[in-house]
């Protein structure tokens, strides 16, 4: 029902269809393929509509891609010419064609089609394409085509499940309650059989038992008795208990104003609370780059145009380097407008792009409007050194403003960027009629594309500074075309475009052949700045034990500038590269690198680190050589891969995990093409940046900054982590040491299934008497203060492992729960043995015995909640005291409510009065707690004095008002 509230409510939102030639209002579950439909401004695409025509002129129109990709900035699509004039509904009414496109599929990047019109055939593409769950911004309406609906859109295809995760304590705790069924099937079993023996030498002399005889019947109905009293030994209440609490501290992580960033204004999300513990158990940090460690906030900061440098890097003499900007310089000789060179490269940066400029009534530039900072960053640097994008029309042409003078240059095709192609190139007629391809892309395949080498080694040096100094490096070139080799490829390409099966592959081809004989013009340098508190963070993760691996799209050199800048590489680090273009070259280079850690073992202060380019991590992932690769890796203090796609981040970490199962990883990034990464892991981070909001959706948790990791994993990890294993622990032992009192009892009547609790009581126990113990213990209570968490990472250690959560812990606490009922009951038989008598001269009887050991068990397992708290608040005693209070007050309810309550409470009618004033109850209410808590304050004395570890010394530092730095390893932390 509720999954099906929101889908009622949205397939009957308005919209309007074109019916009989007029428009009229219908429900989105009436809309089909073929239908005419009318979209006004701010709403949403009930479909997949091919774009006819639009209230802005030549068919344009602003969309907001937020519900498929998160990104905020506004996208364009501009509709064919053939049909951007048809806007009446006569004209659309007498519209004839037909659309042919390629079938339903989960692609959002791209779609290929053909519409004919008065049998003439025009290509179609993504530029066309309205996808549903996109909202129009800044256009009055648009007039589409109805393509794909309903389960058939490209948002639908790609609602795909989210992969079920469980922390490595739910799936340890599991076995354990599997552990506790045979248990309880041993105690079923025994008590049974032993009930069929005891009954087949006492029952014939016991002629005080009906039906006291072995058949089948009584066999089962012992059976099935039997069951039922022991069945509570498991904890059923412990996964409410478990919910409830991880509720508390996802609101906690949410309500964390450390975490929130107010420029931002984006608090902490946790949008599971399943991993909350999880947190605390990280062994492997995976992290983009770019959005994640960076702002993603591109700035141009210089550039090398024809063997000139425009900036320079220079050493701060910590194995980084700082970049001082050109920008002024490239401005002044750009006004001069006499650098030939200078003018084709600011041209192309101005020109070959996605960015649409958006102006008031006025002209009056408002912004641009970019897919991506980058393409943003290099057209607003165009603009400052005097080269405006004015105008822009799709597919058409562009209108550029250099120094007052107007230029157009007419668009005759279009390659974009794609990760494959790593370029984009644009075929435009220049105002002087010339016909040339503007190219940018990665520096790897502009230079197999030129037509000489000249200017490859001044740039390539230039570049190498440029990465040095952590900027992000774009080449830029340019080629000549004669009208005559246009006009034979131009008909290539229209057969590309109108191809819908192979349009990718043709286009492609026809690139190839225009994308040569390139001269070569420079090369773009552009900052993208380290995030607030990166190094330090990054510092005082490592120090807490966590490695981290950084995987980028980025080039060698900048990725290794990077981790120099956020102290991922250190100077005391040493630092090697694994390249190779081939299975046998990196075979040979893993080979090498493992002979190398073998011999900087023996180095000492000596810490290897590893940076692995993308078409070596490739052959690396070979089922051959992936084992001896990993192995390297992970011996390596640092990992950073660069050059790498979605698909290889995602191996990367599942390498990982099938390396070392008993790792924890967590995976975070900003970007769609992170959330691969993200998901892989155990425990996915998303940040909310300017790539959109896919990863966040994607994620478990999301943030908006990175240094807020820190205390996400060093706070509320390690408390969490805490809070979950003593509260799983403490449940476990309280039902083994109340219920196992009956297995006791057993013993001693006979295996007969008798109860010696009365039915309500027996039920509360978890509800009303012990029930807010753990509670407290998982919300409130804490190891250390949140102050020493962040200023000693190293705490944190102490958590990564199993020491605190295992099949050793476990045990250990249910012998101590067997051991405590077992104190309890005998003391009690033993104290009852001879008989109790009362002041009303009445003796005592079965539900005095269960009364005395029910209180005891009660005011015991509070008291070892007590022993237990680290951290003692005005919850932890109103949960402790007042679970034994509870009992005591429903003491005294129950045993005065007969008949009010039908025949309930009838067994135990005026035992308040007998308990109460038994001077036996309240001699046995002290001593016997006190009597079975020995051994257990006896071993927490010894261990806190023998045998404390780290968490508890800077805890009792702490009490102690003392500075915790004094127990600490000096040295270890780096300010």
């Amino acid at each position: 029902m509720r999954h099906h509230r929101p889908a009622g409510s949205v397939n009957n939102s308005r919209t309007r269809l074109l019916r009989h030639g007029t428009w009229q209002a219908a429900k989105w579950k009436q809309v089909q393929v073929g239908d005419l439909l009318m979209v006004e401004s701010n709403c949403l695409l009930p479909a997949d509509i091919l774009l006819l025509s639009s209230s802005e002129p030549k068919g344009i129109c602003y969309i907001e891609t937020a519900n498929l990709d998160g990104e905020t900035n506004l996208k364009v699509r501009q509709s064919l010419p053939a049909t951007s004039e048809h806007k009446q509904p006569s004209q659309l009414h007498s519209l004839q064609g037909q659309l042919v496109c390629e079938p339903p599929d989960d692609d959002t990047t791209k779609f290929k089609g053909s519409l004919y019109l008065d049998q003439v055939r025009y290509p179609v593409s993504l530029n066309q394409l309205l996808m549903r769950g996109t909202c129009l911004r800044k256009t009055s309406y648009v007039i589409g085509l109805v393509v794909y609906t309903g389960a058939d859109t490209k948002v639908m295809k790609n609602s795909k499940p989210v992969p079920l995760k469980r922390s490595r304590v739910e799936r340890e705790s599991n076995r354990y309650f599997l552990l506790l069924l045979l248990i309880l099937a041993f105690f079923t079993l025994f008590t049974t059989v032993a009930n069929m023996v005891w009954t087949s030498r006492i029952g014939p002399f016991a002629w005080y038992i009906t039906n006291n005889e072995i058949s089948v019947g009584h066999f089962g109905a012992v059976l099935i008795t039997c069951f039922i009293m022991f069945h509570t030994i498991v904890p059923i209440s412990l996964q409410v208990t478990l919910e409830f609490m991880r509720i508390f501290q996802a609101y906690f992580i949410q309500c964390d104003l450390d975490m929130y960033d107010p420029i931002a204004d984006i608090a902490a999300e946790a949008r599971t609370s399943s991993l909350n513990e999880e947190l605390g158990q990280v062994n492997f940090i995976f992290s983009d780059k770019t959005g994640t460690l960076t702002q993603n906030s591109m700035v141009f900061q210089g550039a090398t145009v024809a063997g000139r440098m425009y900036g320079d890097a220079v050493s701060n003499g910590a194995e980084a380097y700082e970049f001082v900007s050109g920008v002024n310089s490239m401005r002044s000789e750009a006004a001069q407008g006499q650098n030939k060179d200078l003018d084709d490269f600011l041209s192309i940066l101005t020109v070959c792009h996605t960015v649409i400029p958006e102006r008031d009534s006025h002209d009056n530039l408002l912004e641009y409007s970019a897919s991506s900072p980058d393409e943003s960053a290099l057209v607003y640097a165009a603009k400052d050194m005097g080269y405006e994008l004015f105008e822009r029309s799709l597919d058409t042409f562009v209108i550029v403003k250099v120094n007052g003078e107007m230029r157009r240059f007419e668009v005759l095709a279009t390659f974009e960027f794609t990760s494959d192609r790593k370029r984009m190139s644009m075929v435009v007629r220049c105002p002087n009629g010339a016909i040339r391809v503007f190219c940018k892309g990665a520096d790897s395949v502009i230079f197999s594309r030129l037509q000489s080498p000249h200017l490859v080694s001044e740039t390539t040096n230039h570049m190498s500074k440029f990465a040095m100094a952590g900027l992000r490096t774009l080449c830029i070139a340019v080629g000549d075309m004669p009208q005559s080799e246009w006009s034979r490829l131009h008909t290539e390409y229209e057969n590309a475009r109108n191809d819908i099966e192979r349009r990718e592959a043709k286009l492609a081809l026809v690139a190839e052949k225009l994308e040569k004989n390139l001269r070569l013009l420079g090369a773009t340098a552009i900052e993208d700045r380290l995030q607030v508190g990166v190094p330090a963070t990054i510092n005082d993760l490592l120090l807490a034990g966590i490695r981290i691996w950084v995987l980028t799209g980025d080039k060698l050199e900048t990725a290794v500038n990077i981790g120099y800048s956020c102290r991922l590489l250190q100077p005391e680090m040493e630092v090697r590269t694994l390249t190779g273009s081939s299975l046998s070259q990196v075979r040979s280079a893993v080979a090498e690198l493992s002979h190398w850690l073998c011999g900087i073992a023996s180095v000492k202060g000596k810490e290897p680190a590893l940076v692995i380019e993308g078409e070596s991590l490739s052959w690396a992932s070979h089922q051959s050589v992936r084992n001896e690769f990993i192995d390297v890796c992970l011996q390596c203090r640092t990992v950073i891969c660069c050059r790498v796609s979605p698909k290889q981040k995602s191996d990367v970490v599942r390498y990982v995990r099938e390396a070392m199962p008993s790792a924890v990883t967590l995976a975070i990034g900003d970007g769609a093409n992170d959330v691969p990464m993200i998901q892989e892991s155990h425990v996915g981070v998303g940040l909310k940046g300017k790539e959109g909001l896919q990863a966040a959706a994607a994620s478990d948790y999301s943030l908006s900054q990175f240094r807020f990791l820190k205390k996400l994993l060093l706070v509320h990890g390690a408390w969490n982590y805490h809070r979950v294993t003593i509260v799983i622990l403490f449940s476990f032992y309280k039902n083994i040491t109340i219920y196992v009192t009956a297995f006791w009892f057993a013993l001693v009547s006979g295996f007969s299934g008798q109860v010696m609790f009365e039915k309500w009581t027996q039920a509360l126990y978890n509800v009303f008497f012990t029930g807010a113990t753990p509670f407290a213990l998982g919300v409130w209570d804490r190891s250390c203060s949140v102050e020493n968490c962040m200023r000693y990472p190293q705490l944190y250690r102490e958590s990564q492992g199993s020491d605190r959560y295992n099949f050793k812990v476990f045990a250990l606490w249910m012998l101590n729960g067997v051991y405590h009922s077992a104190i309890i009951f005998l003391c009690v038989l033993l104290a009852v043995s001879t008989g109790a008598v009362f002041s009303d001269g009445k003796t005592a009887g079965l539900y005095y015995l269960g009364s005395l050991v029910y209180a005891i068990a009660v005011i015991t397992v509070g008291l070892k909640a007590g022993l237990e708290h680290t951290a003692w608040t005005g919850m932890s005693h109103l949960a402790i005291w007042g679970g034994i209070g509870n009992y005591l007050v429903f003491l005294v309810i129950s045993s005065n409510f007969f008949p009010h309550a039908g025949g309930n409470f009838a067994e135990v009618v005026g035992y308040d009065r007998a308990l109460f004033g038994s001077g036996m109850f309240w001699y046995l209410l002290m001593l016997v707690p006190a009597l079975a808590l020995t051994r257990d304050v006896a071993w927490k004395a010894y261990k806190k004095t023998c045998r404390k570890t780290l968490r508890e010394e800077v805890f009792e530092m702490e009490k102690l008002r003392k500075d915790p730095s004094t127990v600490l390893f000096q040295g270890t932390y780096r300010k």
